[in-house]
């Protein structure tokens, strides 16, 4: 990369400022963001060189030296946390990825149940050069822990609203640890308060103790001008249950990459999302599963809609190691192509290592049928009408999966606003 001295410069300085911020006590933390932005300085940012983003152009982000977002709320981002005022539970707050706990909502600091703590670097697994900078940049975030035996029926609301001047990057962290027997619902929620181009680059860490049950709902609705890089590293213990559910429909460009190993025996991790794309957005979603241990089941469901010139890329491996016997594991990714410029690259794989499993994965591309459209169209309803009525059915199946009511309304509006959105731009 021509611009990489450039650059090493850049993300140097900033980093230095970050340093000189930090309390004395934590020499490892900064000799852990040294490393990185070295070794990031080292392999450089990923390209379509690189087998795991050969159909993703980063061109882009390889070549800004994006800032550190302004920590400033501005009204805008104020305004828009009100819009969520009606979702149940507990509400945490981050504008331009720093936390923002005036604008927080239910937080009891004597709550015994859980405990959510601020924290400003977590060190953690980094795939590639992105990974890299989010750990060598990383300035603000959450842990939150629940307490053994406790059941939260309500689920925690993390809202990530970006509210950036051009050019500006944003790099929460999240650290989440569920208690033996615990069980909670995460969502962390995505969106901008404006047009402004910028980066959000978040990592998200789950653990769960024995027989926790996490359900983890992703919703991402930045503006289009904007670029989105989420790492979600998942490690369960025996007989935990973890559900995730992704619904991707803003960015120019997203990155969604989810890692999950399965350690004990007995888990069960389900994952499935749906990506919407129109004009020239570009969906990527890389998922791995680690079969750890023996008798684990996973299942896994990702539904594209590809309007215009929009693409994605859909890359899920499954990793059965020799001692996970008994494993059961199954993964699909189906795609709608509504237009002939769309295009999507799926790559389901699977590793065994093992000799007493059962393993399926499968693709299909295809578009609407149109025997059905006739049908619709046969009892009146006009031919777009009914095109969003099927595209909207062929989502529905994984939305009617977030059991929380206002919510699961929300999504579903996004996705009808998108149709309708489609339908208005091509009249």
């Amino acid at each position: 990369m021509d611009n990489l001295p450039g650059l090493s410069a850049h993300y140097g300085q900033i980093l230095e400022t970050l340093l000189n911020q930090q309390d004395n006590n934590h020499p490892d933390q900064s000799v852990l963001r040294k490393n990185a932005l070295q070794r990031l300085m080292e392999t450089g940012f990923p390209s379509t060189r690189d087998e795991e983003w050969r159909f993703t152009n980063t061109k882009i982000l390889n070549e800004t030296a994006f800032r550190l977002a302004d920590t400033v709320t501005n009204a805008n981002a104020s305004q828009e946390q009100n819009r969520f005022d009606n979702w149940p539970g507990i509400r945490l707050v981050f504008v331009n990825g720093q936390f923002m706990a005036g604008l927080s909502k239910n937080m009891d600091p004597n709550d015994r149940r859980l405990s959510i703590e601020n924290t400003a670097f977590i060190a953690d697994s980094e795939p590639d050069g992105f990974g890299l900078l989010h750990l060598a940049l990383q300035n603000s975030g959450l842990t939150i822990r629940i307490a053994d035996n406790v059941q939260l029926s309500e689920p925690i609301h993390l809202l990530f609203i970006a509210s950036g001047a051009d050019n500006e990057m944003m790099t929460p962290v999240c650290d989440i640890n569920a208690g033996r027997n615990s069980g909670l619902t995460i969502i962390e929620n995505f969106i901008s308060s404006d047009q402004n181009t910028n980066f959000t680059n978040t990592h998200t860490r789950i653990r769960l103790s024995e027989n926790a049950s996490v359900r983890h709902i992703k919703i991402i609705n930045e503006n289009i001008r904007s670029y989105h890089y989420g790492q979600l590293r998942v490690d369960q213990e025996r007989d935990s249950r973890f559900q995730s559910l992704a619904f991707l429909f803003g960015n120019k460009l997203n990155r969604n990459n989810i890692s999950i190993i399965l350690n004990g025996s007995g888990c069960e991790s389900l994952m499935d999302g749906v990506f919407a794309g129109h004009r020239n957005q570009h969906h990527d979603v890389h998922t791995l599963i680690h079969h750890a241990s023996p008798h684990c089941r996973s299942h896994e469901l990702y539904r594209g809609i590809l309007a215009d010139e929009s693409s994605a890329v859909f890359s899920g491996k499954i990793h059965v190691h020799p001692d996970a016997q008994k494993t059961d594991a199954l993964q699909s990714n189906n795609c709608l192509l509504l237009s002939d410029q769309a295009t999507i690259n799926t790559k389901p794989q699977l590793e065994i290592y093992a000799d007493d499993v059962k393993c399926t994965h499968g693709a299909t591309v295809g578009q609407l049928n149109e025997d059905q459209i006739y049908y619709l169209r046969s009892r009146g309803i006009p031919e777009k009408k009914a095109r969003n009525i099927l595209t909207y059915a062929f989502a529905r199946e994984i939305i009617e999966q977030v059991e929380t009511e206002e919510v699961r309304n929300y999504i579903d509006q996004l996705l009808l606003n998108r149709l309708e959105e489609d339908m208005d731009f091509h009249k």
